[in-house]
C-alpha cells in the first residue's frame, strides 16, 4: 500500500513569464498572502497573488556582485533563499559569489541588498569558529533556518557549517572533499536532530547532537556513480541507485516520505517508511526536452531545480531552454497523503480536550484525551493514531487506528495483592476508572509518590505500617471515594544460608532459609561494595512453603579488571569481599545483609590417560582428582554423569563427599546392565560444575565374579545368606549318611578273604 499518492502535474499560468530566467528556488511570502518569492538565476522575483512577476532585487541582464538598493544590485546565482522576521529579510545564497546576502524589505517599496556572511568574490573553507564577517566561503547553495535554537546551517561545497546567530560564530560541522559530491539541499526532521542531505549518488543524514558529525546513507549509494552507470534503480532504499546531479528535495510527510528532484528529468519518492524509492514523472530526453503535465500515466519534468510543498500542493521550479532561450516555469503536483480529522466535539460526552487540537492529522500523528473532572478513561488507551488505509482509484486516506476514547464516572475496581509485610515496600497496583489526577490514602495517610502505569492502572508503593500487623483501609478519592482493605504481615527474617562464597563467574546456587519470605512479593539479591559503584544483582525464587529461596549467582566479572585476574578493589589476585544484601521488595530485614567472599579461581580437574577399570564386584566409588576443587564450591556445586554412549544412556554418579583435591562420586551399581554380547560396558565420566562441563575421561566397568552375562549387581548380605545356607544343610545331611552307612558295614561278618595262587611259569 503507497503511503503517498499523486495526482496531475500542472503549470502554474504566469503574467509575464518571461522574466523567469530559471526556478532556482520558491517560498510563499510571509508578507503578502497568496504571493510567493523565486530564486530567479540573477535575481530575487516576486510573484503577487494575481501571478504577476517582478523583481524585487538584482537584475537578470547582469551576473556580478554590488550591494546597495534592491534595482541597484547584482547577484551571481540565487542559488537558494528563505525568509526571517516574519518575512522582513530574505537571505539568499549567492553561489557564484561565495558569500550569503540579505535582502531586507523593512525599506518600504525599495529593498536593500547586503552581505550576510563571507567575503564576497573571495572563496575559502573555514576551519576555526570565526566571526561572519572573517568567514570564507565556497560555493554556498542551501540555507537552513532553526528558529527554535537560533542557529543557521550552510550546506556548501562538500562543506556544512553551522552559525550560532546568539554567539555570531560560524563554526565547521562537517568536511569531506573526498566523497561528499554533488550535495544540493539539507532539511531537518520533525526533531530538529537529523540533517538530509540528497548529493551525488543517494541520500544522507547527519546526527547534529553528536560530537562528530557521521554522514549515514539513508537511500542509494555512496559511490559516485560513472556516465556509464546513470541508469536510475527504484527498489529498497540502499538498493536503488540515483544520479550524478540531484537538486531539490522536500519532506512530502514529515520523516517519512521525501520527493527528491533529479536534473536528468525525474522525480523519485524516498520512502523511508516502507524502504522503498520509486520514480515518477520521467522525461524522455527528446530531440526538443520539454515538461509535459498530466496524471502520471504521461507527465514528465524536464530539468527539476528545486520542490517546495505550500498548502498541501506541491510547487518545482523547472526549466527549458539554454542561453538566451531559457526560460523558468512553476510547476504544481497534487498529492494525497493520509488525513485524519479531529473526532467531534458533540460526540465526545465528559472529554475535557484533546491535544494536539489541529485541523487535520497525518500519517502516524496521534492526539491524547483528557477527561473532565469526576470522569476518565474507561478505555485501555487515552491516544489514538492516524494510520493511512487505500480506498477505491489509488487515494490513500487516513483512518484512526482505534475507536475514540470515551469518558466515565471514576471507580476503582480491584487492588492487588491485598497484603504484604509491615515494613512496606509492597508494590500495589489499583485498577479501575481513574481520573488525571486521583488522591490515593494508606490509613487515611495520602501516598504522594505514584505511577499511572496505563489509563486504568495506577501503581504505588505500600508504606510501613503504623501500627503494627492487622488490616487498613487504601482509599482513592476519585471524585468519590473507593476503598479496599489492606493486610499488613510479619516481616521476613534469614535463619542460614547454604554457603558465603561463590566463583565469579556465576550460576551457583544460594539456598536460604527463615520466616516469612512470602510476605514479601519481589526478592532480589544484591551484591555491591563501598569501594566501588559496580553492583551485581539477581532475583530468586520463592520456595513452595514460604520459607526457603532459592538465588542464583550473577556473573561478578564486572568486579574484576579485563584480565580477570586482579579485583579492581583489593591487591588481592584470586578473593574479593562483598556485601551481599537480600531485599524484600526492596526492604532489609533480619540477617539479611552479610558478607560474601568472591573467588576468581575455577577448579582444574585431571583428565584419565588411561581407561579407568571399574570392577562392580569389588569398588563402590569413582575417585575424580584435580587443584582449587573446594574453593568457594559447595557439594550440591558438583553434578557427575556416566554416559553410555553404547547403549545410549546417561547415569548420575552421586557425589559423597569432597576436598581441595578430590571430588568421590558414587555409581548407581544397581542400574548399571553389562550386556549379553559383552564382557564390559564403557562409559564418558563428566563433571557438571555450575554449568561448566568438563569432561574427564572413560570408565570400564566390568564384574570379576560373573561368567555369565548377568545383571552385575554386587550380593547383598540376605541373598548371600539364602544360598550359603541350603548348601551347608546339604553337605552336613551328606555327612551324615555316610557316617550312618559306615557304621552299619562294620556289624556285617567279615568276607572270607580268597588267596590266589601263586601263578609258576615252567620252561620247557
Amino acid at each position: 500500500m503507497p503511503l503517498v499518492s499523486f495526482g496531475e502535474l500542472q503549470e502554474l499560468k504566469l503574467d509575464d513569464n518571461d522574466k523567469l530566467r530559471s526556478v532556482e528556488d520558491i517560498e510563499m511570502d510571509q508578507l503578502e498572502s497568496g504571493g510567493f518569492l523565486v530564486g530567479n538565476r540573477h535575481s530575487v522575483a516576486h510573484i503577487s497573488p494575481s501571478l504577476k512577476v517582478d523583481i524585487l532585487a538584482g537584475k537578470e541582464s547582469e551576473t556580478a556582485f554590488r550591494n546597495g538598493p534592491g534595482h541597484f544590485a547584482y547577484f551571481n546565482v540565487v542559488q537558494d533563499l528563505l525568509q526571517i522576521n516574519n518575512g522582513s529579510d530574505i537571505i539568499i545564497a549567492d553561489l557564484n559569489n561565495h558569500c550569503i546576502r540579505k535582502v531586507e524589505r523593512r525599506s518600504g517599496l525599495h529593498p536593500h541588498v547586503s552581505t550576510f556572511v563571507g567575503d564576497c568574490n573571495r572563496q575559502g573553507y573555514v576551519s576555526d569558529p570565526v566571526s561572519p564577517a572573517d568567514a570564507k566561503l565556497t560555493h554556498p547553495l542551501k540555507l537552513l533556518h532553526i528558529p527554535e535554537e537560533n542557529i543557521f546551517y550552510y550546506l556548501l561545497d562538500r562543506v556544512i557549517l553551522k552559525h550560532n546567530l546568539t554567539s555570531n560564530l560560524i563554526s565547521l560541522m562537517y568536511k569531506d572533499l573526498e566523497s561528499f559530491i554533488g550535495a544540493y539541499t539539507i532539511l531537518m526532521d520533525s526533531q530538529n536532530r537529523y540533517m538530509y542531505v540528497n548529493h551525488a549518488g543517494g541520500v544522507s543524514k547527519f546526527d547534529t547532537r553528536s560530537a562528530n558529525w557521521t554522514k549515514v546513507l539513508v537511500a542509494g549509494s555512496d559511490i559516485l556513480p560513472s556516465s556509464s552507470q546513470r541508469q536510475l534503480v527504484d527498489g529498497a532504499l540502499l538498493r536503488a541507485r540515483f544520479s550524478q546531479q540531484p537538486t531539490g528535495m522536500v519532506w512530502l510527510i514529515q520523516d517519512q516520505v521525501l520527493l527528491v528532484c533529479d536534473y536528468e528529468s525525474v522525480l523519485r519518492v524516498v520512502n523511508l517508511e516502507d524502504n522503498d524509492v520509486s520514480t515518477i514523472c520521467k522525461g524522455q530526453h527528446e530531440s526538443d526536452p520539454k515538461f509535459r503535465t498530466g496524471g502520471l500515466d504521461k507527465c514528465q519534468v524536464n530539468s527539476p531545480l528545486t520542490a517546495k510543498v505550500i498548502d498541501g500542493l506541491i510547487y518545482i521550479g523547472d526549466s527549458s531552454g539554454s542561453g538566451s532561450t531559457r526560460a523558468g516555469h512553476i510547476l504544481t503536483l497534487t498529492y494525497s497523503q493520509p488525513k485524519c480529522y479531529p473526532p467531534k466535539t458533540n460526540g465526545l460526552e465528559n472529554v475535557l480536550s484533546f491535544s494536539p487540537n489541529k485541523n487535520e492529522y497525518i500519517n502516524k500523528d496521534s492526539i491524547k484525551f483528557r477527561c473532565d473532572n469526576g470522569y476518565g478513561v474507561s478505555t485501555s488507551y487515552d491516544t489514538v493514531t492516524c494510520v493511512r488505509a487505500l480506498f477505491d482509484n489509488g487515494t490513500v486516506y487516513g483512518v484512526w487506528d482505534k475507536h475514540m476514547p470515551v469518558c466515565k464516572k471514576t471507580t476503582l475496581w480491584k487492588l492487588e495483592p491485598k497484603k504484604g509485610q509491615r515494613s512496606g515496600g509492597t508494590l500495589i497496583t489499583l485498577t479501575g476508572i481513574f481520573s488525571e489526577k486521583p488522591q490515593i490514602f494508606v490509613a487515611q495517610e495520602q501516598v504522594f509518590k505514584f505511577t499511572r502505569a496505563s489509563t486504568q492502572t495506577v501503581t504505588f508503593h505500600m508504606p510501613q505500617s503504623q501500627n503494627g500487623l492487622g488490616t487498613v483501609d487504601v482509599e482513592v478519592l476519585l471524585g468519590i471515594l473507593s476503598s479496599e482493605s489492606y493486610e499488613y504481615l510479619p516481616d521476613p527474617a534469614v535463619h542460614s544460608i547454604n554457603r558465603n562464597s561463590v566463583i565469579s563467574r556465576g550460576g551457583f546456587e544460594l539456598f536460604f532459609k527463615g520466616d516469612n519470605f512470602n510476605s514479601a512479593y519481589n526478592h532480589t539479591l544484591v551484591f555491591s561494595s563501598i569501594s566501588t559503584s559496580v553492583r551485581a544483582v539477581t532475583a530468586c525464587q520463592l520456595g513452595d512453603s514460604g520459607s526457603t529461596l532459592t538465588c542464583m549467582s550473577p556473573d561478578f566479572s564486572q568486579f574484576f579488571d579485563g584480565k580477570g585476574k586482579r579485583s579492581v578493589i583489593t591487591e588481592s589476585v584470586e578473593f574479593l569481599i562483598l556485601t551481599a544484601t537480600l531485599l524484600f521488595d526492596g526492604k532489609t530485614h533480619i540477617r539479611s545483609q552479610f558478607d560474601f567472599t568472591i573467588s576468581n579461581t575455577e577448579p582444574t580437574f585431571d583428565t584419565f590417560k588411561r581407561i579407568m577399570i571399574f570392577d562392580l564386584w569389588s569398588k563402590t566409588t569413582i575417585d575424580v582428582t584435580g587443584s582449587n576443587l573446594d574453593t568457594s564450591l559447595v557439594i550440591s556445586d558438583y553434578t557427575v554423569y556416566l554416559k553410555f554412549v553404547e547403549i545410549g544412556t546417561q547415569l548420575l554418579c552421586e557425589v559423597t563427599r569432597f576436598n581441595q583435591t578430590s571430588v568421590v562420586c558414587r555409581p548407581p551399581l544397581d542400574s548399571i546392565s553389562i550386556p549379553a554380547h559383552s564382557l564390559n560396558l564403557i562409559a564418558d565420566l563428566q563433571v557438571l560444575v555450575a554449568g561448566k562441563n568438563h569432561t574427564i575421561g572413560q570408565v570400564k566397568f566390568f564384574s570379576s565374579h560373573v561368567d555369565t552375562p548377568v545383571r552385575s549387581a554386587r550380593t547383598s548380605a540376605g541373598t548371600i545368606a539364602s544360598i550359603v545356607v541350603p548348601v551347608v544343610v546339604i553337605v552336613v545331611s551328606l555327612i551324615i549318611a555316610i557316617y550312618a552307612y559306615l557304621l552299619y558295614k562294620r556289624k556285617l561278618p567279615r568276607p572270607t578273604i580268597l588267596r590266589l595262587l601263586k601263578y609258576e611259569s615252567s620252561c620247557i
